[in-house]
């Protein structure tokens, strides 16, 4: 870990004891308040177990929950990490050490024996952990604190697209402070010794192997941070197992962790999600449903021929564009603006009705594909399923997203939709098919439900 990734970290450890001491305290003090008279007898827990008590019970049981959240991972996380990434971890986390602290006081309920104050903590530490983290980002991005200097290597317009984006996003713990076109060792020693720097990193997908070695051995020899952005080739191995046999090292190139148990529990979700949510949301398809058809003429739920894992199925969506919209879609090849791959995108798409043009800002239109979900011909985290046709066009080394189900929303969707060029998606979701995790999945629905509102708010 880096000295400023530390020091970022361990204001972290100190600022979320707090947080949890503050949890307990407040707890406590509406356990005894005169609110609960009548429901339960503030007095007599005051008189059973005073603050006096209880205090040093709670610098104790504090103390064990960072412990817990340290092996949670909470404190090897980056300041760059999203605020949604954190949170996910700190309810896992808080979850755990409300699980540890009910086990250690079910033998010992002589000492403890108050299950509306566990409860009542752990929902204080969730929205105090959360609200003091998300203070301790804002102070470091507002002052800049902890910023990586970043020497950028690559072409220019990739280069000067993360300059600006490191520039404009405070987020981002890095900042770059030279621009060059190829590697020049003796441009760097110059940069090194007029203003320094603490890592490179090459933005060339296309670089020959021999020179991202050379830079490599040049920022090991410097003590320098190493980065480079991988091209799709590189993408497959990434989840790799190494063995022993016979004295040879033999390397084991996974496709996915989703298989076996992984595949088992993320399909128990994919079905217990999808049902629920089909029971909680018919009322509102319903009335979805009847501004389609009295919008446009035409079925208010449409089957759409897709392909996951490499197999056609009919994914189920509310219709947002006219009834003929797929005849039609012949006159208006020639004006398709996704020119770096097979998929199709116009703006302003004259097929989609006026209340599509809602359903589709707002997402509401893709709901019935929990049906998908519930069936098993989709997940709810996944690739983008694309049409047969434009399946058709893609070459082998896009065909690893079909090494997993299709979803509803994904990792590509949560990163830039429709606007990131069609490479830039597939290495993301190759990515994701070799890192999957039940934790990932949870992050990325979050991102969703985030931007879902986002996309609401801004209607």
């Amino acid at each position: 870990m880096k000295k400023a990734e530390l020091s970022f970290n361990i204001v972290l450890v100190v600022v979320d004891f707090i947080m949890l001491l503050a949890a307990s305290v407040a707890a406590y003090y509406l356990r005894i308040s005169p609110w609960l008279e009548g429901w339960r007898q503030p007095q007599e827990f005051f008189l059973r177990f005073p603050f006096s008590v209880y205090f040093p019970v709670a610098i104790l049981v504090s103390a064990v929950w960072i412990v817990i959240f340290f092996l949670a991972g909470l404190y090897r996380s980056r300041f760059g990490q999203s605020i949604i990434e954190d949170f996910t971890k700190v309810v896992l986390a808080t979850l755990a050490g409300v699980a540890a602290v009910t086990l250690f006081f079910f033998f010992n309920q002589e000492l403890f024996d108050s299950r509306f104050i566990l409860l009542a903590a752990w929902f204080f530490s969730l929205v105090l952990v959360t609200m003091g983290r998300f203070a301790i980002k804002k102070v470091w991005a507002r002052f800049r604190l902890g910023t990586q200097r970043t020497v950028l290597v690559g072409p220019p317009e990739v280069v000067g697209s993360l300059a600006a984006a490191m520039a404009a996003d405070p987020y981002i713990e890095r900042r770059a402070v030279a621009k060059l076109t190829a590697y020049n060792e003796k441009e760097l020693n110059r940069i090194k010794d007029d203003e320094g720097f603490d890592e490179v990193m090459v933005c060339d997908e296309k670089i020959a192997k021999e020179q991202l070695a050379v830079i490599a051995d040049y920022c090991e020899n410097n003590n320098l941070n190493f980065r480079f952005i991988p091209d799709l080739f590189q993408t497959f191995f990434i989840n790799i197992n190494v063995e022993t046999i016979a004295g040879f090292p033999v390397l084991e190139f996974n496709r996915t962790p989703l298989e076996g148990w992984g595949r088992f529990s993320k399909r128990a979700v994919d079905a217990a999600v999808a049902a629920a949510g089909i029971v909680l949301f018919l009322p509102f398809w319903v009335a979805v449903a009847a501004v389609i058809t009295l919008d446009s003429p035409g079925p208010a739920l449409v089957k759409l021929k897709r392909v996951s894992r490499g197999k056609e199925f009919c994914l189920y969506k509310f219709r947002s564009m006219k009834n003929n919209s797929q005849e039609l879609k012949s006159r208006y090849l020639e004006h398709n603006e996704r020119k770096d791959g097979p998929l199709f995108k116009i703006k302003n798409d004259p097929r989609v009705t006026r209340a599509g043009k809602y359903l589709r800002r707002t997402w509401i239109d893709e709901f019935p594909q929990l049906i998908n979900v519930l069936k098993g011909e989709m997940s709810l985290v996944g690739p983008r399923p694309h049409e047969p046709e434009e399946v058709a066009c893609y070459q082998k080394r896009h065909k690893g997203v079909f090494f997993v189900k299709s979803g509803m929303t994904g990792i590509s969707q949560v990163s830039g939709s429709s606007s990131l060029p069609f490479e830039e998606e597939v290495k993301l979701d190759l990515y994701y098919v070799k890192n999957w995790s039940m934790i990932w999945d949870f992050k990325i629905i979050l991102k969703t439900m985030v931007l879902f509102f986002k996309q609401k708010a801004s209607y």
